[in-house]
């Protein structure tokens, strides 16, 4: 075997473990009402087991960094947002991040 390939064969297996078990992160991505983006708020994904991560919403936008693989309920609180969007047993946001790069936009319906 040459060298080059014996030194990409551990860097190659360091990069795939390293990508199995690294948090992911979620570029910059929207959350609106109605088609409307949102102007204030917070967002937070939580796991089973209370394990959260959140940030601001401002004019729509979010972007949070290293959230793990995995199910996550997500709760979004304005004043702008109906409360059931606010609490982890009524939202009906759920999804599923994967490793690498997630967009994941949000509408919330308002009568």
């Amino acid at each position: 075997m040459s060298v080059l390939k014996q030194i990409h064969a551990p860097a190659l297996i360091l990069f795939i473990a390293l990508l199995a078990i690294c948090p992911v992160a979620a570029d910059e991505v929207a959350v609106t009402v109605n088609g409307k983006p949102l102007a204030d708020g917070t967002i937070v994904f939580t796991l089973d087991d209370d394990e959260f991560v959140g940030t601001r919403i401002k004019g729509g936008s979010y972007k949070v960094t290293r959230v793990p693989a995995g199910r996550w309920r997500v709760t979004i609180r304005s004043n702008e947002v109906p409360a059931k969007y606010g609490s982890e047993n009524t939202s009906a946001f759920k999804v599923a991040v994967q490793p690498g790069l997630n967009v994941m936009d949000f509408d919330v319906k308002k009568k």
